[in-house]
């Protein structure tokens, strides 16, 4: 292991990488090996024999995959479409699909029951045009609704920054050999798309295999149960840590294989996490001029815009329409929501020092292996499932306090945790930009630790950290798993407080929540990117004297 730091072998930097990686591989370690003590006389082999547990494998996989292949169905015509095109509000589009990546879920999962329930917008227009339907929502149907909901903004930016990269030189060459547009598509763009499309398949595919509140709302009942819902039944109302620690093991060993395709293929321009809104070509020629395609285009953008657009505005409108003031002085909704705030920000905080302490350590590394190994573990996370994490936690601090005491220090810790990947994919190449940039400098004049981090380092990096921070904070405010296993009447988030009105039918109170946790999540957004990010004009003029 060839590690440099100012031409020594160890350094503050050093330091902090392997306390962050010992911290990660203690809490991992601690949480499975006292689930593992608590099943140790059982027969995993035997378990996995069950035909409940093969009926919910093969569900989840099924479900996941056909997520999966919509989500890219719609996405790879609409990439296309937003390339070769410039439209009015293309931009404002492209920034809600932005929007979709960090919305809470729970807020979308109402919104598509207002649309799509059996009471729904839709199922009321069908009704007054004569056409009886039963209820469409719950089940397959809807997890997939949803799951494209989500993944096809995501994956929509994610190959449009790879067509945003494409090399001007090929698209001149393209048009010096009067390629078709067949021809500029196999040749030009497959290419791209091709090197990106393991990758995000890969991490839709995960997403969709470990999604928990979505099948819990939508699913509709046993029929449509995935391993993450069959391991929060297990632990939740069963206990059952034989079948927790078998269905944890299947989901591990799955999501093992589908981390090694996202480590492998998943690379991944930095254009990806800015609000990039397409290539300005200066090949504007190159629009595509058939008919059917042109045609083919708008109706996918049709199809994706009445499925993302009205869950949001139907929330909003209903939550403004019937606002009362009532609501605004409930104590329940209050105290949800100062917990929220409290819980979000200790660990999007949490989340961020150990990112930072991460990439400070990881950019002195020069062996490509030994990168991506590290690398690996920062994103270890997202193959463990949250819920047999926090319950292994909870069962080695039980001794020590209960529940009440333990519960908010495992939700925002496993919140800090879940949101560590993203803040990394964030920060690395921030980080190793700015120190291939300044390493010869701080170098010369002898900068180093602490001194070259609040000198040189931070003013440089400060907007992508305010933008780690900003999707930490607002992802772990709206996360509805782990606070669903530990939550109670006197401690629960604003996710969980709408969970519970849903349920009861109350959805009015239910859209007002949802519309202060949106409002919440986006002050919160861009309060945080802009406090730690700086004002706009002095990071770029930190960027050009870099």
């Amino acid at each position: 292991m060839r590690i440099f730091y100012n031409n020594s072998k160890f350094g503050s930097d050093t330091l902090l990488l392997l306390i962050s990686i010992g911290i990660l591989i203690t809490i991992l370690g601690t949480a499975f090996f006292h689930l593992a003590l608590q099943a140790e006389s059982y027969n995993f082999f035997d378990v996995l024999q069950s035909r409940y547990i093969k009926r919910v494998l093969v569900f989840t996989l099924w479900q996941a995959a056909l997520s999966m292949g919509l989500s890219l169905l719609f996405a790879i015509p609409l990439a296309r479409f937003f390339y070769y095109h410039n439209f009015p509000g293309k931009r404002i589009i492209l920034t809600y699909f932005g929007l979709c990546l960090v919305m809470p879920v729970i807020v979308a999962i109402l919104g598509i029951i207002q649309v799509h329930g059996n009471s729904g917008y839709i199922v009321w227009m069908m009704r007054s045009l004569g056409i009886e339907t039963k209820g469409y929502l719950y089940g397959l149907f809807g997890i997939l609704l949803a799951h494209v909901f989500f993944n096809t903004p995501l994956a929509v930016r994610s190959l449009l920054s790879r067509l945003n990269d494409i090399p001007q030189e090929q698209w001149r060459s393209a048009i010096q050999l009067n390629f078709t547009p067949w021809q500029r598509f196999r040749l030009v763009e497959l290419p791209a798309l091709r090197s990106a499309l393991p990758g995000l398949a890969a991490l839709i595919f995960m997403l969709c295999f470990t999604s928990f509140a979505i099948i819990l709302s939508l699913g509709g009942g046993p029929r449509a149960t995935t391993l993450e819902v069959a391991i929060y039944q297990a632990l939740h109302f069963d206990f059952d840590m034989v079948r927790a620690v078998t269905l944890s093991g299947l989901q591990l060993a799955i999501c093992a294989i589908l981390s090694f395709i996202l480590v492998r293929f998943g690379k991944q321009s930095e254009t990806e996490i800015s609000y990039q809104t397409g290539q300005e070509s200066i090949l504007k020629f190159l629009q595509n001029k058939s008919l059917l395609a042109r045609v083919f285009g708008w109706v996918s953008l049709a199809l994706i815009l009445l499925l993302v657009f009205p869950p949001l505005f139907s929330v909003i409108a209903k939550a403004l329409y019937h606002f009362k003031w009532d609501y605004l002085s409930k104590p329940a909704l209050l105290n949800a929501g100062l917990i929220s705030l409290g819980i979000s920000l200790s660990a999007g905080s949490l989340s961020i020092l150990l990112a930072v302490s991460l990439c400070l350590g990881l950019r002195h590394i020069q062996n490509r292996s030994l990168r991506s190994f590290i690398e690996t573990i920062g994103a270890l996370i997202l193959v463990f499932s949250p819920f047999a994490l926090a319950t292994g936690l909870f069962i080695a601090l039980s001794s020590y306090a209960n529940l009440d005491q333990i519960g908010p220090f495992l939700v925002i810790l496993i919140n800090a945790l879940m949101s560590l990947p993203f803040a990394l994919r964030i920060l690395i190449p921030a980080f190793q930009q700015r120190f291939q940039e300044t390493q010869p400098l701080c170098i010369s004049m002898g900068i180093q630790g602490w001194t070259r981090f609040r000198m040189i380092d931070f003013p440089l990096l400060r907007k992508p950290i305010g933008l780690a921070m900003a999707y930490a904070t607002t992802l772990s405010i709206g996360d509805f798993g782990i606070i669903a296993l530990f939550g109670s009447q006197d401690f629960s988030t604003l996710p969980l407080y709408i969970y519970r009105a849903i349920g009861s039918y109350r959805l009015h109170e239910a859209s007002f929540a949802a519309l202060i946790l949106i409002l919440t999540c986006y002050l919160l957004f861009i309060i945080l990117e802009r406090l730690i990010g700086g004002p706009k004009g002095q990071t770029q003029c930190l960027n050009k004297q870099a």
